[in-house]
């Protein structure tokens, strides 16, 4: 699935130069940063028209709810993975306009890309951090009828665990890679929907 983007280069460097992770990302800040990067890169209507065409594609496909958020998870699983050291010299989080102008990322910004658009078709998510095992990941609030049982309880809803950096799409929503143990995953910054209209 291909989405048309027209991402305004000069939004985006913008979002850059203001980015607040430039400055460090240490444990203490990790959950404010996140917070933040989120609530502003929702607003740029890159990632508002990802979203919609996303949400268009399930309504014309007739999607349920699982294949709506595992075809948001392939759409950000296909972005190129790039360590934040290689590509931008130290740790960084990208807004989601940032990652979709670079097409490249690493486990945090396609964290972070993940659960912004799933904010914005108004799907409740949880950006996972561990730093046991440096790794990000993003969990989707599901419903009972998702397939399997591939899920943790948080707050008295369902989680599935989404792994963003798996550009073989081997790894569906709610399926756990191996290498990750859940109780590693101690920072849980969760996101609030925020619905868009498909149109």
């Amino acid at each position: 699935m291909t989405l048309t983007l027209r991402i305004r280069t000069a939004q985006a460097l913008n979002r850059g130069r203001e980015n607040p992770s430039q400055f460090g990302v240490t444990t203490a800040n990790i959950e404010h940063l996140v917070d933040r990067i989120i609530n502003e890169g929702t607003q740029d209507r890159e990632a508002v028209e990802a979203a919609r065409q996303l949400l268009a594609v399930a309504r014309n496909l007739r999607f349920n709810y699982f294949e709506e958020a595992q075809n948001t998870l392939q759409f950000v699983q296909v972005i190129p993975y790039g360590s934040d050291k290689a590509t931008k010299g130290l740790e960084y989080f990208r807004y989601a306009i940032e990652t979709l102008m670079d097409d490249i990322g690493d486990c945090d910004c396609k964290a972070i890309l993940a659960a912004s658009l799933f904010r914005l078709m108004g799907l409740r998510s949880v950006v996972l951090i561990s730093n046991q095992e440096e790794h990000a990941a993003v969990a989707v609030e599901g419903a009972p009828d998702f397939p399997g049982n591939k899920y943790f309880e948080w707050k008295g809803a369902r989680y599935y665990f989404c792994e963003t950096t798996d550009g073989s799409f081997g790894f569906t929503v709610g399926e756990v890679p191996p290498s990750v143990n859940l109780d590693n995953y101690t920072q849980r910054i969760e996101i609030e929907p925020q619905l868009l209209s498909a149109g």
